[in-house]
């Protein structure tokens, strides 16, 4: 089972006023958060990203030009 943490949680754990609006970019434009659960209203950190990024770097880092 995918466990997670609540939303509110995760507002009351950020001390700005605009915590909500933060959570939202996490989610929707970087994608390093999901909403789970039967309320959508849990959180889990999704490695799917992370993963991405660093073999992109490994890419790079692979062809890049010899200078």
């Amino acid at each position: 089972m995918i466990t997670g943490f609540r939303i509110k949680d995760a507002i009351a754990a950020v001390p700005t006023p605009d915590a909500d609006q933060r959570l939202h970019y996490l989610e929707f434009k970087l994608r390093l958060l999901q909403t789970i659960g039967v309320g959508q209203e849990n959180l889990w950190f999704a490695l799917d990203p992370v993963a991405e990024y660093l073999a992109g770097l490994y890419w790079v880092y692979l062809y890049k030009p010899d200078s």
